[in-house]
């Protein structure tokens, strides 16, 4: 088979990639869904900064890749706002055994932890699954 006779692949044991059930699962980050500059740190329309993790689950090849939108904490934030980021980044640090202290966010990418899983439905994407909760030190 030449390298142009990809269709003579058999493919009628693939399965749809769908949502995950609901539950507890080790999860693997496996990029960062970057801006239209291929920057990683993002800029909302307010000009707050975050990141978006992908993740895969490592044990349900069938399963689709989901994000999670991570705020990166700033002083421009309101208190509350504040501590919410830096409690949400914490957490993350904990579950994935990020060291203390700068860390680039490409080093992270094939680090597994645990967390709980939703499911959701929208118009726009289907069932989709989200993070829950990281389970820190698992």
């Amino acid at each position: 088979m030449s390298d142009n006779s990809f269709l003579d692949i058999e493919t009628s044991d693939a399965i749809e990639p769908c949502a995950a059930d609901p539950g507890e699962y080790q999860i693997r980050i496996i990029g960062f869904r970057k801006d239209n500059d291929d920057n990683i740190i993002r800029v909302d329309k307010s000009g707050g900064k975050y990141f978006m993790p992908m993740f895969e689950l490592t044990d349900e090849p069938a399963a689709k890749t989901f994000s999670k939108f991570m705020r990166v904490p700033s002083s421009n934030m309101e208190e509350k706002a504040l501590n919410s980021a830096k409690w949400d980044l914490e957490i993350f640090k904990r579950a994935f055994g990020v060291p203390e202290g700068g860390f680039d966010l490409n080093d992270l990418v094939g680090r597994e932890a645990w967390a709980l899983i939703g499911k959701e439905s929208s118009a726009e994407y289907g069932e989709t699954n989200y993070i829950s909760k990281f389970i820190a030190g698992a």
